[in-house]
């Protein structure tokens, strides 16, 4: 009856999807294309104009067409209620639409006074910190952990789904060592980029971590001496089209990027680092904080970087 009326009760501030099939994985894909139905919006434009001489006078002919293309990446799902029936699967699925300050003011304390000033650190260099700290929630309030194939901020014993640019940040003390991806912006699924890191000094060696949507992190350069201080690209152009963007499901990932600079070559397993030989799967509990990934690299220099790769959903 609930999956015939369409009308789930109790479902705000939850945007419900409907969904049916022989399998409860079809059966969340159709729930999945009614909530992106409801929340896509498609632009596409095109113009063209054209004159013409008749009779010494000018006649101009204009067309345009305008058609908007947008989404939502669907990253805080819920399933409100799921059956069987007569063999067939039948699943009610809810998207909080709120924006991450939204959950936050409504469960966790306002600050009542100024914003307080922000101790330094990687935390203080998050684009969601300062208004965080608006709410009163201050970098000793909150870790950033990876759960699940997505980064998270942890409060107390509630996650909270992260986008890859509330994530990006550059170590301010890392005297001018600096990261950039090309193409920038959105990545295709199967398209290549490379990357290019600016050592600090001119003597050192430079070390390059991809830390992917699934969890698992892969040394891609390890003790790579530098001698100058212009920008090393990874991996090498004269071998190589560029790394490959791949998404871990059909609704993309983002990946980070993490270069490291050290005056003396350091050992070649990281053990500082997460290392996973295979991609986490969807259900792995275990977990470990952003902020423990940093910190552990001691005072090596550090940049990160996010690629975000668009998937086929």
């Amino acid at each position: 009856s609930w999956y015939a009326s369409r009308d789930f009760g109790g479902a705000d501030p939850f945007l419900v999807g409907y969904g049916e099939g022989m399998t409860m994985v079809e059966a969340r894909a159709e729930a999945l294309r009614e909530i992106s139905d409801t929340l896509g919006v498609r632009v596409h434009s095109t113009g063209e104009m054209a004159s013409t001489m008749r009779g010494g006078h000018v006649n101009r002919d204009s067309r345009f067409s305008l058609t908007l293309v947008s989404g939502a990446l669907l990253d805080d799902l819920t399933t409100m209620r799921s059956a069987r029936v007569w063999g067939r699967y039948y699943l009610a699925l809810g998207y909080d639409n709120r924006t991450l300050f939204q959950k936050l003011s409504g469960v966790l304390r306002r600050h009542g006074g100024a914003v307080p000033r922000l101790s330094s650190g990687f935390k203080a260099t998050l684009p969601l910190s300062h208004d965080l700290s608006r709410l009163g929630i201050l970098p000793s309030d909150f870790k950033v952990v990876r759960r699940h194939g997505r980064w998270c901020l942890a409060t107390g014993q509630a996650l909270y789904p992260l986008s890859g640019e509330s994530l990006f940040v550059e170590k301010r003390q890392n005297r001018g060592m600096r990261m950039a991806v090309s193409p920038s912006g959105p990545l295709k699924t199967g398209s290549r980029y490379v990357v290019h890191v600016t050592p600090p000094r001119a003597m050192g060696y430079l070390s390059l971590y991809h830390v992917s949507s699934s969890g698992q992190t892969i040394r891609l350069m390890i003790n790579h001496p530098v001698d100058a201080l212009a920008p090393v690209q990874f991996p090498d152009a004269t071998r190589y089209a560029g790394l490959e963007a791949m998404a871990t499901d059909g609704k993309g990932g983002r990946d980070m990027l993490l270069a490291i600079w050290t005056p003396e070559r350091v050992p070649p397993v990281a053990s500082s680092i997460p290392v996973s030989t295979t991609p986490l799967a969807p259900d792995d509990e275990r977990f470990f904080g952003y902020g423990a990934l940093l910190e552990s690299l001691g005072e090596a220099l550090w940049v990160s970087h996010f690629v975000w790769i668009q998937g086929d959903f």
